[in-house]
């Protein structure tokens, strides 16, 4: 089974349940389950398994259970174990979310170097082929706001105001919160604080991090690309006047 959550009418959301082949193809402007028995003679568990991949690498949310040895009508113990799935993942993305931001503080430094690691060792290795050890000491605090969701600690972001842009340093969201919307909310409010100011924003990733792509539907493209990065901005193309 695929659940989807699309938005309607003033915020809310209704659930369907569909499963073509095609329904992979484009990316979902809503998250998607997918709870699967491997022995399901309906719908074959490798046609869920391309599915969740052709969903997840158009750019969709996708979380997949497989269930092993269930067959299309799942036993009691499975069944509820799926239910359970389902009803963490219902209020998960339909639950009014209260995000807000507050200034970094000194005792934040440790949570700080936590956060970075947890976010950014896979693709920082997949580069150096190595953890760099100065990461593990966070020297300031400057321009930095801690995430909070529902009064949690969520992840952090990071900007400076520079003389023709905005910066943004970093926008870390912990694992647990990953997949929520919290990201897109505050990458949105920093363009907002750039525009406010007349300002562009720009940015770098890694070029080991798929987060390229989660800025480039935010609208950003790309300025420059060395061998470690790529650049993005907000600015729009300066368009070169036609010769007649």
């Amino acid at each position: 089974m695929a659940t989807g959550i699309s938005p309607r009418g003033h915020g809310a959301a209704t659930p369907t349940v569909r499963c073509p082949e095609r329904f992979g193809e484009a990316p979902r402007p809503y998250p998607v389950l997918i709870t699967q028995g491997t022995e399901d003679e309906v719908w074959n568990a490798d046609y869920a398994r391309q599915l969740a991949d052709r969903m997840a690498a158009a750019g969709t949310q996708v979380e997949a259970h497989f269930f092993g040895g269930e067959i299309h009508a799942f036993r009691p113990d499975a069944r509820n174990r799926e239910w359970q799935l389902t009803v963490d993942f219902f209020s998960r993305h339909l639950a009014p979310r209260l995000i807000g931001m507050r200034p970094a503080l000194e005792n934040d430094k440790p949570y700080l170097v936590w956060l970075e690691e947890a976010c950014m060792r896979e693709y920082a290795v997949a580069l150096w082929g190595e953890w760099p050890p100065e990461l593990g000491v966070r020297t300031t605090v400057a321009g930095c706001r801690i995430i909070m969701v529902d009064g949690k600690t969520a992840g952090c972001v990071t900007t400076e105001a520079l003389v023709d842009h905005l910066w943004l340093d970093e926008l870390f969201i912990a694992p647990t919160f990953q997949r929520l919307g919290v990201g897109s909310h505050i990458l949105k409010q920093v363009v907002s604080e750039a525009k406010r100011v007349s300002l562009p924003l720009r940015l770098s990733v890694l070029t080991t991090n798929p987060a390229i792509a989660f800025y480039l539907r935010h609208g950003l493209r790309v300025r420059e690309r060395t061998a470690e990065r790529i650049y993005l901005t907000s600015e729009l193309p300066v368009r070169r006047p036609t010769s007649r």
